[in-house]
């Protein structure tokens, strides 16, 4: 009887033993699944950064991205200036600042827009300083490209971004203030003229405000490049389309 009930019994066994080694296998294959997702998740909080760090290699040299927001213009839809130190000059409009009513019926309240800007309110633009990172790490923009003004000296560089930065110091009297950055110009660029000025000191000029690429132009016409053709406005398309620049980074 024993003889007969030995094989069984090894059967048994044998089974037995598939069996924890099955479920042993599956705690395993658990364990690595749940790992994976609280590693996935993990990484989805973490701030978001590019895999490079990357850089422009001048003071001064033109930058150009492409929105990902609710607003985009044909082509490149924004343009500012390298600073160093992982710092740009900018005109910003300061979309995000907007009610939902103003953004709905953008670009045909830009009259009322512009004239918040030059009374003061700089959540309706200003020229200012900001990180490089708002461009490159972040969810506004899906694309840029950074380059720098052909046969532009070092001192024409350090001179076009000092252009800028004297524009976004607190020193200019804008609506009843007396130490604001100079303002976002609206009617420039979206007005029946469409336009672009260098620089004026009247406070109520169009010249005395900024929209983001006429700035770009600006700074770099003051030291005698000039990346248009025409008299009207300066889209950041045309800026990025320029032969004066050489883009060598994205």
């Amino acid at each position: 009887m024993e003889e007969e009930t030995a094989p069984a019994e090894r059967e048994k066994n044998l089974a037995g033993g598939c069996r924890k080694k099955r479920e042993k296998m599956k705690r395993k294959i658990l364990t690595a699944v749940l790992f994976a997702g609280l590693l996935t998740v993990s990484m989805s909080l973490l701030p978001m950064v590019s895999a490079s760090s990357p850089a422009p290699d001048n003071r001064g040299d033109v930058i150009v991205a492409e929105s990902s927001t609710w607003f985009d213009l044909y082509g490149w839809d924004h343009a500012a200036l390298y600073d160093g130190g992982g710092d740009i000059l900018e005109a910003d409009p300061h979309f995000e600042a907007w009610t939902a009513t103003e953004r709905a019926l953008y670009p045909a309240n830009y009259r009322s827009l512009h004239e918040k800007s030059y009374a003061g309110n700089e959540d309706y633009g200003r020229v200012e300083w900001s990180a490089l990172t708002e461009i490159w790490n972040s969810n506004y923009y899906s694309d840029r490209e950074y380059g720098e003004v052909i046969g532009a000296s070092p001192t024409e560089r350090e001179n076009a971004a000092e252009f800028a930065a004297d524009k976004a110091e607190r020193k200019w009297e804008v609506g009843n203030y007396d130490d604001k950055p100079r303002p976002f110009d609206y009617k420039s660029f979206w007005g029946l003229t469409k336009t672009k000025q260098v620089d004026d000191t009247y406070k109520y000029s169009l010249g005395y405000g900024y929209y983001c690429s006429e700035l770009v132009w600006a700074a770099w016409h003051a030291q005698g490049y000039d990346f248009d053709d025409d008299t009207g406005r300066i889209t950041p398309n045309e800026i990025g389309n320029s032969n004066q620049i050489n883009f060598y980074g994205h």
